[in-house]
């Protein structure tokens, strides 16, 4: 009988357990699925951190395999599912070329709204710290910035792989969101890029845990993002 008690109980804590993990959009490879196939603008696989499909590390791909990946290059692409095209939470805006002069547009004021419950005494989350990770590609006109609450944070470019210049470079970004960040139940997500001609989202994702980046940084890069994009994300603004 206290064997059976036990049982329940631990049933009773982890069906009473919330915790505040939520995507916009999908992690889906930019809405390529699978990766096989698709070239970058050097000739060589798009796909380059063995994963499958396309996220940090790697690069979008050249469509027309013109070496470049451009607006003008007919690398425009739309792989929404019919929900993310019919979203207003900001999953509109992923798996689709932000282009000039493409329908969808540029990805200047593209907004990504997180709503939820605020975790309460009990949750697993109750009272920590979480994190807004999003992916995205081939930044390369500045500026582009997202800002939230008045606070403005520059993005990492195709120029910032501690190498050389990567036509279409994937990054996964983060910031920390702090408790008293989470007790309104709504984090917001404003990108500003007013000259950025194309770029895209794959998801953005709130969750205790970071989406880790998979590209190499150098030691200024880390440092930045794990002590200063804390200030890139805070509640919405009343």
């Amino acid at each position: 009988m206290k064997k059976l008690l036990g049982i329940v109980g631990f049933l009773l804590i982890v069906m009473n357990a919330y915790s505040v993990t939520l995507m916009i959009g999908d992690a889906d490879g930019f809405g390529f699925g699978a990766a096989s196939g698709l070239i970058g603008f050097d000739g060589i696989a798009a796909e380059r951190n063995g994963t499958g499909m396309l996220d940090s590390g790697d690069v979008l791909p050249s469509l027309n395999g013109d070496n470049a990946v451009a607006w003008w290059s007919y690398d425009n692409f739309d792989n929404r599912s019919t929900a993310e095209s019919l979203a207003s939470n900001g999953a509109e805006y992923t798996d689709v070329a932000l282009s000039q002069y493409y329908y969808r547009g540029i990805a200047d004021d593209a907004l990504f709204i997180f709503d939820f419950t605020v975790p309460t005494v009990g949750d697993a989350d109750y009272g920590k710290d979480h994190f807004v990770s999003f992916v995205y590609g081939d930044y390369d006109v500045f500026p582009m910035r997202a800002i939230v609450d008045g606070t403005n944070v520059e993005l990492k470019s195709n120029g910032d792989s501690g190498t050389t210049y990567l036509d279409g470079l994937i990054w996964s970004q983060y910031a920390i969101i702090s408790w008293a960040d989470m007790l309104d139940g709504q984090i917001e997500i404003d990108i500003i890029a007013p000259n950025e001609p194309y770029v895209a989202f794959d998801y953005a994702k709130l969750d205790t845990k970071p989406v880790q980046n998979e590209v190499p940084e150098p030691a200024s890069l880390v440092l930045f993002g794990i002590g200063l994009t804390g200030l890139l994300f805070s509640r919405k603004r009343k």
